[in-house]
């Protein structure tokens, strides 16, 4: 149908504005009173809408292997370094389980029922970058290297009113497998005595809401053990990892409400004194001479796993010990004490 512009203003100022192209044949009708057809006129704006813009280039939204290796560096730096999502709850920290030790049951160990262990016990914030891909896992496994010695950190907590020890990972960067052949440099234990309950730790399954009164020492060298055998997860076999240690670093935050700081160094210099002697075999912390052997075994077990052992208050050191001397010095002490029972014979 030829095109009429003498029929359609519209189309006139659309061809002076718009251009020519924008112009479409109307459909015409009839109208009685008129002597000639009309177009049916139709908004403008419908025809301007159907010419759409060509859409925008697609944008590659970035992801962590994209990004800049030195920034990726930093994200693996403060995963690294953050604090364990069950420490920071509260609610996870209430949940304890307690182990009855049974000397028919090889499981368990003495001293242990003054421990309280954790039921739960966050992943690694870096866990899942390490099964993300071998480059990620690789790249984390190397600033892990890079940032020295590889250090864990827990709390322990000692509620003195049931001389219960109360463990709480704070920080733990790699679990010990992905550690070199599961070696932890060095385990910070940071221990407070309390003599109430708290608001992080005071729910434990199995009291039975009674008064209890444990062997803390033996205690803390049952927890240790079940570290070294099994790993972060203390009671679990089926996430079980061999740890050795380093430096086992104890700190001694708080003794009790009522002792100055010089109260507290002197009760710790004092205690000291007592632990060199037990290495040696001098003195036992127990009745004396009961389960000498079982003593005697677990020392040597936990020595051939840790290399020294710092004791410090408030982050002062005060004794330091080179296990491996400890046992040397508690072999001879032995020598001695068969030699006087000979002589005495």
């Amino acid at each position: 149908m030829p095109r009429n512009p003498d029929l359609c203003m519209p189309c006139l100022y659309c061809r002076k504005t718009l251009g020519s192209s924008l112009h479409q044949p109307q459909p015409y009708s009839f109208n009685p009173t008129r002597s000639i057809a009309t177009p049916i006129l139709q908004p403008l704006h419908t025809k301007i809408i159907k010419n759409k813009a060509p859409p925008p280039s697609r944008v590659t939204m970035p992801n962590i292997l994209t990004i800049p290796r030195e920034i990726r560096d930093e994200i693996y730096k403060w995963g690294l370094l953050d604090t364990l999502a069950s420490a920071k709850s509260r609610a996870l920290q209430r949940d304890r389980k307690r182990v009855a030790y049974a000397a028919s049951d090889p499981e368990t160990h003495y001293g242990e029922d003054s421990v309280r262990y954790p039921q739960h016990t966050s992943l690694p914030p870096t866990y899942p970058l390490l099964h993300t891909s071998r480059q990620i896992r690789a790249e984390l496994l190397e600033r892990v290297k890079r940032m020295g010695p590889l250090r864990y950190r827990i709390d322990l907590t000692n509620r003195d009113d049931k001389d219960a020890l109360y463990p709480t990972w704070i920080s733990v960067p790699v679990l010990p497998g992905f550690a070199e052949k599961g070696r932890v440099d060095v385990l910070e234990c940071v221990l407070r005595v309390r003599s109430w309950k708290t608001s992080s730790v005071w729910s434990v399954a199995g009291d039975e809401n009674g008064d209890f009164e444990g062997d803390v020492f033996f205690g803390g060298l049952s927890l240790l053990q079940r570290f070294v055998e099994r790993g972060v997860y203390f009671l679990s076999k089926k996430k079980a990892e061999k740890v050795s240690v380093g430096l086992l670093a104890i700190d001694v935050d708080k003794l009790s409400e009522y002792l100055t700081e010089e109260d507290c160094i002197k009760e710790v210099d004092d205690f000291a004194d007592r632990l060199d002697e037990w290495m040696m075999g001098v003195n036992e912390f127990g009745t004396a001479g009961e389960d000498w052997e079982r003593e005697d075994s677990q020392f040597r077990f936990l020595a051939s796993k840790i290399d020294r052992l710092s004791l410090s208050v408030k982050g002062n050191l005060r004794r330091e010990w080179d296990l491996k001397e400890m046992v040397a010095k508690r072999d001879e002490q032995e020598r001695l004490r068969v030699e006087q029972a000979d002589m005495v014979h």
